[in-house]
């Protein structure tokens, strides 16, 4: 099994916004996260440190994050789709949850860029809003452009 006692690394995000996406990217080919359940031990190593974190993929509200993944959580990656706001809507309750944890990185990462027209952009300056209230690194992504180069030194590749 995964040792308890590593820092925690939760992404977090409503159904099909693409966090199996990001955790695949991350962890490699090898792994294979699914929407309901995912965690596995991801080991950085660049040029500053190594570093070994547990990955979890969580799908729903932050009050439904099970106690001994919340009590670890080190890193928040906050995760929606751009085109659909109600996958907005599921990540404020994470609020409370950035309040009461305080996790060391936090990231709330605004995926499919490409499907929302620079005229419709009410939800990104929401989005983006909520961000800066609540402390999390803004970024825009999606599967097509990739995201912002100053994303790769967050996630630890250099």
């Amino acid at each position: 099994g995964i040792p308890e006692e590593l820092p925690t690394l939760v992404i977090c995000g409503g159904p099909g916004v693409g966090k199996c996406t990001l955790a695949s990217k991350l962890l490699g080919e090898t792994a294979r996260p699914t929407e309901t359940s995912f965690d596995q031990v991801w080991t950085l190593d660049n040029k500053y440190y190594t570093a070994r974190v547990k990955v979890v993929v969580f799908n729903g509200q932050a009050e439904d994050l099970p106690e001994t993944v919340a009590s670890k959580c080190e890193a928040l990656l906050t995760m929606f789709d751009l085109s659909r706001a109600e996958t907005f809507e599921t990540l404020k309750s994470w609020g409370t949850f950035i309040e009461e944890q305080s996790p060391s990185v936090l990231l709330c990462i605004a995926n499919k860029t490409d499907l929302v027209s620079e005229a419709d952009r009410m939800l990104r300056d929401a989005s983006l809003d909520w961000s800066v209230q609540n402390g999390l690194e803004f970024v825009e992504c999606s599967a097509l452009q990739g995201c912002d180069p100053a994303t790769s030194s967050l996630l630890g590749e250099e």
